[in-house]
Parts: C-alpha cells; sequence; structure tokens
C-alpha cells in the first residue's frame, strides 16, 4: 500500500484534521467523515462505487485498492480550498 496523501489543516481554525470514522451502511454505500480536532468542523464523503464487486454468491465485496483510493478521494475533498481566484 502507498503512503496516504496527508489531510490538511482545518480551513476554520487550522487545527489538524483526521479521518475518524469508516462505516458501511445497509445500501452498501460507505462513509467516512473527516473531522478538525479543535472545533466543529467535519465533512461525511459518501462512496456508493467501493462494493460494487460481487462475489460467486452475489455478495457485496471490496478491495483493498478500492478502499484504498475511496480514501483518497475522501482526503482529496477535505483539502480541496476555494480562494477569491478559485480552487486552490
Amino acid at each position: 500500500m502507498k503512503g496516504r496523501t496527508k489531510l490538511k489543516p482545518c480551513p476554520f481554525c487550522g487545527a489538524e484534521a483526521y479521518l475518524e470514522n469508516v462505516r458501511i451502511q445497509s445500501d452498501n454505500t460507505m462513509w467516512f467523515v473527516i473531522h478538525c480536532s479543535a472545533c466543529a468542523a467535519m465533512m461525511d464523503f459518501m462512496n456508493d462505487d467501493i462494493l460494487k464487486n460481487k462475489d460467486t454468491e452475489g455478495n457485496s465485496v471490496f478491495y483493498i485498492e478500492d478502499f484504498d483510493e475511496a480514501v483518497e478521494e475522501a482526503i482529496a475533498s477535505w483539502n480541496e480550498r476555494l480562494t477569491e481566484g478559485g480552487a486552490e
């Protein structure tokens, strides 16, 4: 597994942010929760493609590569910053 992208600090207070929760819902969507360690800022990120693969019995499965990609997508969403001139 390659190294993870580092989360940028909170855009509101500048404190460290972290990926706190990963949960799978009954509809096979996976949710990631990133939040600030100091203030109430948080972001939910939903990925409904991670459990698209099925085993021979039709059960949803995911591969670690798909999970790593989904985590990177969640981190990229948190790290995106808007400035007066457009996206950073």
